[in-house]
């Protein structure tokens, strides 16, 4: 193998193990929330997560 050939491997794994680091850290921190929020916690959808945001916005109206 090249060494410019083992250089552009190494980038490419360098690269997917940050991905793969921060993909851990935003589900620690979720795991986090959600474990704060204590029993009974519901986690929806996207699509379910926006519908119920809207219906909450349209009850209670937000100023700036």
């Amino acid at each position: 193998m090249k060494k410019q050939d083992r250089q552009k491997r190494l980038e490419f794994l360098l690269a997917k193990r940050k991905e793969l680091e921060k993909r851990e850290n935003k589900e620690l921190l979720f795991s986090e929330c959600v474990n704060a929020l204590g029993k009974g916690v519901i986690i929806y959808f996207p699509e379910k997560s926006e519908e119920r945001y809207c219906s909450f916005q349209k009850e209670v109206p937000f100023t700036f």
